[in-house]
């Protein structure tokens, strides 16, 4: 059954290799690519690699060299659903503290079809769940708290688009950044020292 998932939550993750490629087909200034549309900045690129590498590796640490594709697989989902997860907290923030610069993600999220596949790719984050362990767990309480303490700020500042303003860009990269390790943190692998 797991791999079952992970197949179907590979497969339906082909979303942002596609638009991470096309982006890369124009460099837009302000720290950001624009190719097809779409813009995604540089530390998005950068958070994205760390956590599949990373990811990788440290899921590699609970398996077999043979499985390695398996550890891989869960890497590349695992990044891509967090850019997910971090989009619809971005986004959804948005529309409550600067709504008018938010509407088409409102309307692109907000038909039944749509809200459907976006909680079931959103559910692939628990693919890392096998391989979480305690100290994974308490390692990531730092990253949650300065996703969180970087949200409240720009918030408070008033949550403005990045490329508005270097205090938001900087505080978009502080919580991509650190979203994407969250999970690398999860799959830290458990302590080999015995008792």
């Amino acid at each position: 059954m797991y791999l079952l998932f992970l197949g179907i939550a590979a497969i339906d993750s082909w979303w942002y290799p596609w638009r991470a490629l096309v982006s890369l087909g124009s460099y837009g200034g302000a720290g950001f690519f624009n190719g097809g549309g779409y813009e995604v900045y540089i530390f998005t690129y950068v958070g994205a690699a760390l956590s599949l590498v990373l990811v990788t590796f440290f899921v590699m640490k609970h398996l077999s060299r043979e499985e390695w594709y398996l550890a891989a697989l869960v890497g590349y989902v695992t990044s891509v659903v967090t850019i997910g997860w971090y989009e619809q907290v971005w986004s959804g923030l948005g529309l409550v503290f600067d709504s008018s610069s938010f509407q088409w993600w409102y309307a692109s999220h907000s038909t039944g079809d749509q809200v459907i596949g976006t909680i079931g790719g959103l559910l692939s984050i628990l693919l890392i769940y096998p391989f979480v362990s305690k100290r994974g767990l308490r390692l990531s309480i730092p990253l949650w708290i300065a996703c969180g303490a970087a949200f409240v700020v720009w918030i408070a500042i008033g949550y403005q688009l990045p490329d508005n303003s270097p205090m938001a860009w900087g505080l978009n990269a502080i919580t991509r950044v650190s979203s994407q390790l969250i999970p690398v943190a999860l799959v830290f692998p458990r302590s080999t020292r015995r008792p």
